[in-house]
């Protein structure tokens, strides 16, 4: 007796508008805003924002791209997915799947490293120990579940996002009774210093790249 063909296992679609929205913010504050703003000062100095505001223009380009192929093959490993389909190749599918893998792992490791330095600061604990719990915490949390990984990541977002409005709101009258920046001392800016500011700024955007890979997760891509 033939079995009759089983169908591929399917991804539960169990993600919304804002929750996606909120897990792709989060990556982008707390990767990018609250882990590399110091690099990219030390980098640029001044033009830091410059360099973010470039950085945001480079990365916004793949981003529509994303949101387009997002929409059209909406599964998850999407880069891989991308490039098999439109060039055909399986071993590029591959190599791209593989190099996406090691970027994450890049990313997560300086986010972790990153929190646990300011948990470090609050906790009377060595920063590799905090690091440690955290590899544990949140690796349970992905196995949880996807809503549930979203949903603390929603609270997190909100959270970091209330941090920033609360220093933007300590800074902005000394900001703005400072004098302004001359441009004649614009002269770093013309160096490699901002060109390696804003490729270390354009970490801070990886962000969409996060919900383009849960998208066989989302109700409605």
């Amino acid at each position: 007796m033939v079995e009759p063909p089983t169908s591929p296992a399917a991804l539960r679609r169990r993600l919304g508008l804002v929750g996606l929205t909120l897990y792709g913010l989060g990556v982008t504050i707390g990767a990018g805003i609250y882990v590399l703003v110091g690099q990219v000062a030390g980098l640029a100095g001044p033009g830091a924002p410059l360099a973010f505001l470039l950085a945001a223009a480079v990365a916004g380009l793949t981003a529509m791209s994303f949101a387009e192929l997002s929409v059209r093959l909406p599964h998850s490993a999407g880069e891989a997915v991308y490039v098999r389909q439109g060039l055909g190749s399986p071993a590029l599918a591959l190599v791209t799947g593989l190099a996406v893998a090691m970027t994450g792992m890049v990313a997560a490791a300086a986010v972790l490293i990153g929190a646990s330095g300011y948990l470090a600061t609050l906790m009377p604990l060595a920063p590799w120990i905090i690091a440690a719990g955290l590899i544990v915490v949140l690796g349970a949390l992905a196995v949880w579940g996807i809503a549930e990984s979203v949903a603390a990541i929603g609270i997190v977002t909100l959270v970091e996002i209330g941090g920033l409005l609360v220093i933007l709101a300590v800074a902005a009258p000394v900001t703005l009774a400072a004098p302004a920046w001359p441009l004649a001392d614009a002269a770093p800016l013309a160096t490699g210093s901002l060109v390696a500011a804003v490729v270390v700024a354009f970490f801070a955007f990886i962000g969409f790249e996060d919900m383009v890979n849960v998208v066989e997760e989302v109700r409605a891509p």
